[in-house]
C-alpha cells in the first residue's frame, strides 16, 4: 500500500538524530555531524552514523544465494545518503545544465524497455531515460541510466555544490538499507509485507500483463515506477531501499567475492568487469529485494527501464545542520552550577575530557541547597552561569521559591542560560513500609512505575507552567528516575552483564553498591554512573556511547555494563521532549502565509489554526488519556465538528470522557491488553517528520511504542498524519503502521476496536442529528454492525449542516464493520467480526518482526453541498 505523504517528506531528520548504528558503537565526535543535508536541486539526505553489521543472509532464508556469505563489516565513517532516488526532474536539470548525453543516446543502442505485452525488450534506440516505454513524471526515479551516467551525474553534482557526491559503496547502502534489521527485509521476513515499504511485481503487474507469474499476492498500487518517497522509509528515513529500481552501487561486482571474516570499510574488489547492484525494481519477484540481494552489470553496456541510483554526500564535504541543537563541530563548555546533595551531583568533566570538549567548568556544587538565592544573584547578573543543574525532587521545599529568580535573571543576562531539573527516584520506592533491604526487594516495579508517572507529571507540568510565564523554554527535565527504574528491571530480570542482584548497603552514598546505596534510596555506583551519562547527554546534547573516565581508575564499570548505561542513557534523554533533544517544541507558532495555516507546537500537544480560525489539536502527552488523538476538530467554516473536549457541564454529555475525545484510533484488545479504556499506554516517541504546511495541507509523522499495564514495550507504531483542504471540509489521513518489535501482536476481536470518532453534542442522533452509511442505510440502529465504504454522522449547528465522514482505506486487510451510537459516538472497525454478528470469532496476528499497516480517512465538513460518496472518491484517490 503506497504511502499517501509527499514524495520525499521521507527525511526524518529527526529520527536520524537519535539512531546509532545497527551494532556496536558510534564514534565518539559522531554526535555532532549535521543530521540532513538538502542540496541546491532539492535532493535531501540524511546522516548515516558509522556502525558495525553483519552483511549478507543467513543460510535458510528464502531466495538466497550462496554468494551472500554472512561477515561482520565495521563502517568507521559515517555519511549522508540520499533519502530517495535521484528523479527524473533531477536528472534533467542536469542534463539541461551541461548538454549530457547518457552512453546509450551517444552510441545510439538506447536502453532496455518494456513492450505493450510485458516483455522487457533488448535494448533499443527509442528507449532511454526520457522514454523507458512507460510513462513517467518529474517526481519519478530516473531509469535507463548506465554506471558511467550516475557516476557523471555525481561528478556534476559535486562541481555545482563544491562537495564530494559519489555511489553508495554495497557496504554502505546494505547497511543504510537494513536500519538495524537482520531480517530479510526491513519489515520483517513476510514478503507480503514489501507492499507497505516497496515497490516491486505484485498482482497489479500479473493483472496488466498476465504472461507474469512472479511478484507477491498483494497490490503496491504501481505497475511500473512508482513516484519517490511514497512507500514507507526504513528506521534510518530511507524510501525505495526496496523496490522502484535497482540501484547501482561503487563497486566492482564478482559473484561469489565476500568474506568470512571482518571486513572495515569495505569497497569491493580491485578489478571487475561489472559494478553492483542493489535493491531491486518495479519488476522483481521478492527474492530480488531482499536487503542481501545483489546482481551485477556492465558499467557502461547495460541501461534498464528498472535501473537507477541514489547518491552519497562524504561527511568530510560536510553540511550546515539545519537543527541548531546539532552543531557541526564539538560544542563549547559549559560553566555549570549544581544544586542539590552531594551523592548526586552531576560530574560530566570526565566524559567532556574523553569526547574532546575543552572549556567545561564546574562552579560550586551545593548552589541553592543552602537555601540563599541570594547567593546565586551575583553570578546570574554577571551572566557566568550557562547551565543550573537541580538534582533533587523540583516539587520539594527549596527549589520553586527559586525557579521564578533564576528563569527571570539568568536568560536576562545571558541569552544561552537554561536550568536542568533531575526527575529523580521515590524515596524509600514511595512506600512507608521499606525499612529494610528486604522489603526493599518486595516492591512491585509496575506499581511503583505508576507512582513515578505520576510524579513526573508533575514535575512536567510545573515546568510547563513556569515556561510559558518565560515566553520560552528555560527549564528542562533528566528523566533519571526512569533510568533508574529500567536499570533495576534488567537486574530483575537478569539481563544487566554481570549482575543477577542489587548489591544492596546499609551505607547511604557506598560506591561499593551498585544500584543504590540504602533504603533512602541514595545512588550507588550504577545510578552514579547513569546519572553522569544522562547530565552529559542533556548539557551537550549528544550520546555518551564509546566516552570512557580518563585515567586508570576509570568509572569502575565492564565495557558491558557500561555500553548498556550509556546506551540507556542516550535514548531516554534524546527521545524525551523535557530533556531539550527531542524536537517537539517550536519556539513560537509556525504560520504559513501561502496556505494560511498556523501550527503551534506545545510539549504535549499541536495546536492548528487556517485562516485565524481554530482547525484543531493534536494531543500526545495526556495524563488521562494514553494514547494520541485529535480533539476540538472544526470545518473550514470555523465551526466545531466534534464534541468538545473535555466536555462543557450545561452543553455536553460527559460519558466516555477519555475514551472519546474527538477523532482516534483505538484499541480494546491488542494480546490481552486494553489500549481503548486506557489500560495500556501509546507513548510518542518523537516526530519523524515535525509538523509542517505546504500546497493547502498540514503533514507530519510519529514514532509511538505500545507499552502494557507494567510499562514493557510490546511493539511500535508509526503514525502519518495529512490534513488536506476539500471543497466542503478538512480531509484527515491517518496512516498507522504496528510493528511486533518485542512479540506477537495479537488483535482481538470487540466492538471497540478501529477508527472513531465522537461528534458534536448538536449532531447527536439523540438531538435531530442522522448517520447514514455508503449502503444508504440510516440510523445508527440500522448502521450497527454492518459493512460499509463510509459512514457519515451529521446535524445542524445554527444554520450549518456539520459532520463528520468516516472512510476505511481500501487497501486495509479487509472492510470495517461499524460501531455507531446514537449519543455520537461511530466506529469503523475492521477486527470485531463476532462482536459486530458478522461471523466466528476471530484473531488477528501480527508475528514478530512484522507490521500490519491500516489507512483511514476522516472529512471534518461545514461547507454547503456536502457528499460525502463523492468525497469517499477522492479519498481514495489520495490513498491510491
Amino acid at each position: 500500500m503506497p504511502n499517501t505523504l509527499p514524495p520525499c517528506v521521507c527525511a526524518f531528520a529527526l529520527l536520524l538524530a537519535t539512531v546509532p548504528g545497527a551494532t556496536g558503537q558510534p564514534a565518539s565526535g559522531d554526535a555532532s555531524a549535521a543530521r540532513e543535508a538538502t542540496t541546491g536541486i532539492g535532493m535531501k539526505l540524511v546522516y548515516i552514523r558509522p556502525g558495525k553489521f553483519i552483511m549478507g543472509s543467513p543460510p535458510g532464508e528464502p531466495g538466497r544465494e550462496a554468494q551472500e556469505v554472512q561477515h561482520e563489516v565495521e563502517l568507521t565513517k559515517g555519511f549522508y545518503l540520499g533519502t530517495c532516488e535521484v528523479t527524473v526532474g533531477q536528472f534533467r536539470q542536469f542534463v539541461t545544465e551541461t548538454k549530457y548525453q547518457t552512453d546509450g543516446e551517444r552510441d545510439g543502442r538506447g536502453a532496455y524497455g518494456i513492450n505493450e505485452a510485458g516483455k522487457i525488450e533488448q535494448m533499443q534506440p527509442t528507449f532511454t531515460w526520457k522514454s523507458p516505454g512507460f510513462e513517467q513524471a518529474d517526481d519519478h526515479p530516473v531509469v535507463n541510466v548506465s554506471w558511467n551516467d550516475a557516476r557523471a551525474f555525481c561528478r556534476w553534482l559535486s562541481q555545482k555544490e563544491k562537495k564530494a557526491y559519489r555511489l553508495p559503496t554495497e557496504a554502505e547502502w546494505e547497511y543504510a538499507c537494513r536500519a538495524g534489521t537482520r531480517t530479510a527485509y526491513t519489515h520483517g521476513d513476510d514478503p507480503e509485507g514489501l507492499v507497505g515499504v516497496g515497490n516491486g511485481a505484485d498482482t497489479a503487474a500479473r493483472a496488466r500483463y498476465p504472461g507474469w507469474s512472479i511478484g507477491i499476492k498483494a497490490n503496491d498500487g504501481h505497475v511500473f515506477t512508482a513516484p519517490v518517497g511514497r512507500f514507507q522509509p526504513n528506521a534510518y528515513g530511507l524510501s525505495d531501499m526496496h523496490g522502484n529500481v535497482w540501484e547501482w552501487c561503487e563497486d566492482w561486482y564478482e559473484p561469489n567475492s565476500y568474506p568470512k571474516e571482518k571486513q572495515v570499510d569495505p569497497t569491493g574488489p580491485a578489478t571487475g568487469k561489472a559494478k553492483v547492484q542493489r535493491g531491486g525494481g518495479w519488476s522483481s519477484d521478492a527474492k530480488r529485494l531482499r536487503s542481501a540481494a545483489r546482481v551485477g552489470r556492465d558499467a557502461s553496456a547495460y541501461r534498464g527501464c528498472y535501473l537507477g541510483f541514489r547518491v552519497v554526500l562524504e561527511q568530510e564535504s560536510g553540511t550546515q545542520s539545519q537543527e541548531p541543537e546539532s552543531p557541526k563541530k564539538l560544542p563549547a563548555g559549559l560553566r555549570v552550577m549544581s544544586g542539590g546533595h552531594s551523592w548526586s551531583t552531576e560530574n560530566s568533566a570526565p566524559l567532556c575530557q574523553a569526547a574532546g570538549i575543552t572549556g567545561h567548568l564546574k562552579l560550586n556544587k551545593q548552589g541553592l541547597h543552602s537555601g540563599r538565592i541570594e547567593d546565586l544573584t551575583p553570578l546570574l547578573e554577571k551572566g557566568e552561569i550557562d547551565v543550573y543543574v537541580w538534582q533533587h525532587n523540583s516539587t520539594g521545599p527549596d527549589f520553586p521559591k527559586f525557579l521564578p529568580t533564576l528563569v527571570d535573571l539568568g536568560p536576562k543576562h545571558n541569552p544561552n542560560f537554561r536550568v536542568i531539573m533531575q526527575m529523580p527516584w521515590l524515596t524509600n520506592d514511595g512506600r512507608k513500609d521499606v525499612k529494610s533491604p528486604e522489603e526493599y526487594e518486595k516492591t512491585d516495579l509496575a506499581e511503583y512505575q505508576t507512582e513515578l508517572e505520576k510524579s513526573r507529571k508533575q514535575q512536567e507540568a510545573y515546568i510547563d507552567e513556569v515556561n510559558a510565564k518565560a515566553g520560552k523554554r528555560v527549564v528542562f527535565l533528566v528523566p533519571l528516575g526512569d533510568g533508574m527504574l529500567e536499570v533495576r528491571k534488567l537486574i530483575v530480570a537478569g539481563k544487566f552483564p554481570g549482575i543477577t542482584k542489587v548489591n544492596f548497603r546499609e551505607t547511604p552514598g557506598d560506591r561499593g553498591s551498585l544500584l543504590q546505596g540504602d533504603i533512602m534510596p541514595h545512588q550507588g555506583l550504577l545510578g552514579m554512573r547513569l546519572g553522569t551519562y544522562m547530565h552529559f547527554a542533556a548539557l551537550y546534547r549528544m550520546s555518551p556511547e564509546g566516552l570512557k573516565f580518563p585515567g586508570k581508575e576509570g568509572d569502575g564499570l565492564t565495557d558491558a555494563q557500561r555500553e548498556v548505561l550509556q546506551k540507556l542513557a542516550w535514548d531516554m534523554v534524546s527521545k524525551y521532549p523535557y530533556a531539550g533533544i527531542a524536537k517537539f517544541d517550536a519556539p513560537n507558532p509556525i504560520v504559513d502565509a501561502k496556505s494560511r495555516f498556523g501550527l503551534d507546537v506545545k510539549t504535549d500537544r499541536l495546536i492548528m489554526t487556517h485562516a485565524d480560525k481554530p482547525l484543531g489539536e493534536y494531543v500526545w502527552a495526556d495524563q488521562r488519556i494514553l494514547r494520541p488523538y485529535f480533539a476540538n476538530l472544526h470545518g473550514p467554516g470555523g465551526t466545531k465538528v466534534t464534541r468538545n473536549h473535555p466536555p462543557v457541564p450545561g452543553t455536553d454529555a460527559a460519558d466516555h470522557d477519555t475514551m472519546h475525545p474527538g477523532l482516534w484510533l483505538g484499541f480494546g484488545d491488542i494480546s490481552g491488553v486494553d489500549f481503548w479504556r486506557n489500560r495500556g499506554r501509546v507513548r510518542q516517541v518523537k516526530f519523524l517528520a515535525p509538523p509542517t504546511t505546504a500546497d493547502e495541507r498540514i503533514t507530519f509523522a510519529t514514532e509511538s511504542d505500545l507499552l502494557n499495564p507494567d510499562g514493557k514495550r510490546m511493539g511500535g507504531m508509526v503514525n502519518r498524519y495529512t490534513i488536506a483542504r476539500r471543497p466542503a471540509g478538512w480531509r484527515l489521513v491517518w496512516d498507522a503502521t504496528f510493528t511486533a518489535t518485542e512479540q506477537d501482536l495479537v488483535f482481538g476481536d470487540q466492538e471497540e476496536m478501529g477508527f472513531g470518532a465522537r461528534v458534536a453534542s448538536e449532531c447527536t442522533e439523540k438531538t435531530g442529528g442522522a448517520v447514514v452509511n455508503s449502503h444508504g442505510a440510516k440510523t445508527a440502529k440500522a448502521t450497527w454492525g454492518k459493512p460499509a465504504a463510509w459512514c457519515d454522522y451529521s446535524g445542524t449547528k445554527g444554520s450549518r449542516r456539520v459532520g463528520v465522514t468516516l472512510m476505511p482505506g481500501p487497501k486495509n486487510f479487509r472492510e470495517s464493520w461499524w460501531h455507531n451510537r446514537d449519543y455520537g459516538v461511530f466506529v469503523a472497525n475492521p477486527f470485531g467480526r463476532a462482536a459486530m454478528g458478522q461471523g466466528a470469532r476471530s484473531a488477528v496476528t501480527v508475528k514478530k518482526g512484522e507490521s500490519l499497516r491500516l489507512v483511514f480517512g476522516a472529512v471534518l465538513h461545514d461547507g454547503t453541498d456536502y457528499d460525502p460518496a463523492n468525497e469517499y472518491q477522492h479519498f481514495l484517490e489520495a490513498v491510491r
